[in-house]
């Protein structure tokens, strides 16, 4: 067993050694597919074993994002996620999009395999102090108002198998798994990229138009975050820019949105509801957004 795990471990190495960044569909990176596949897997299964509190990487027993994170492959995962959704984007209505339809099932075992490893990364600080947060946040800024502005995107993407693992959704979670390293990391260093990539506003809008078809652990998840990011002191200096309508021309769907208005709606329809389903203990999680709209309304921001 000892020898198999070894051997395990020398072909994990040496799969995250080879990863580069390829063509979207070119023979290499639809070699890498499978490798993404047993990476997720790896990183799941490890990151499920009791791990002591506060331990970094090199303390656990997390050798595949160990392995990321020495190899310095983290910061190129995630391009490689950029890279294959702006391919997505980009292929809408030329012939490059019948080749992604044609590859559906690879493209789909991409996108939720290596969505896993992001995750598992940026579950420990280490991870996250060396991502490099401007492009992280433009991402998600930029997933959250396609699925929101393309007509009928929102709608595929619940309707579709597994909508929690597709970016749409994780993106979310990825904003909770940074904020919850806040202090840590230092708000400076997080904070002015998600506030001028107009993150939140969108966040809200996504939540509000989506929460009836999210699982609960996932919707407690994206609420926490956004709890996170009112609990800052960023918030605090710029709620008016963290509240102002979306820009022109951003887009039909969020074109003039007014993110007070929509946190309103969020705090009747979901979380008035949330606070009283949820045990005393995890309220904390749903309070300081509710306790944030409350003071805004009461100072009349609408």
């Amino acid at each position: 067993m000892e020898l198999l795990n070894e051997r395990l471990a020398a072909n994990l190495r040496q799969s995250v050694r080879k990863l580069a960044s390829y063509p979207v569909l070119s023979t290499p990176w639809l070699e890498m597919v499978p490798c993404f596949s047993r990476m997720a897997t790896v990183t799941e299964m490890e990151g499920s074993m009791p791990q002591q509190k506060d331990a970094t990487i090199w303390e656990t027993e997390e050798h595949a994002v160990r392995y990321v994170m020495e190899d310095g492959k983290l910061n190129l995962m995630m391009r490689m996620m950029i890279d294959f959704k702006n391919h997505v984007y980009n292929s809408k209505n030329t012939p490059d999009e019948l080749e992604l339809m044609s590859n559906a099932a690879v493209c789909e075992e991409f996108e939720h395999s290596l969505g896993r490893v992001l995750y598992c990364c940026w579950t420990h600080v280490e991870a996250l102090q060396t991502t490099e947060m401007a492009p992280l946040m433009e991402y998600i800024s930029e997933v959250l108002r396609r699925v929101l502005c393309t007509d009928g995107a929102l709608d595929a993407l619940l309707a579709a198998p597994n909508p929690a693992l597709k970016q749409e959704v994780q993106v979310l979670i990825y904003v909770g798994q940074v904020l919850l390293q806040v202090e840590s990391m230092r708000e400076v260093r997080i904070m002015p990229f998600l506030r001028k990539a107009g993150v939140f506003g969108k966040m809200v809008l996504f939540l509000l138009r989506a929460h009836a078809s999210l699982p609960p652990h996932v919707l407690l998840r994206v609420v926490s975050a956004l709890s996170g990011v009112v609990e800052t002191e960023d918030y605090t200096t710029y709620t008016v820019v963290y509240l102002k309508k979306t820009e022109s021309g951003e887009g039909g769907g969020i074109d003039g949105m007014d993110t007070l208005d929509a946190l309103l709606d969020l705090r009747d329809q979901v979380l008035a509801a949330l606070l009283k389903s949820l045990p005393r203990d995890q309220r904390c999680k749903v309070k300081p957004l509710s306790d944030a709209i409350d003071k805004c309304q009461r100072l009349g921001r609408k």
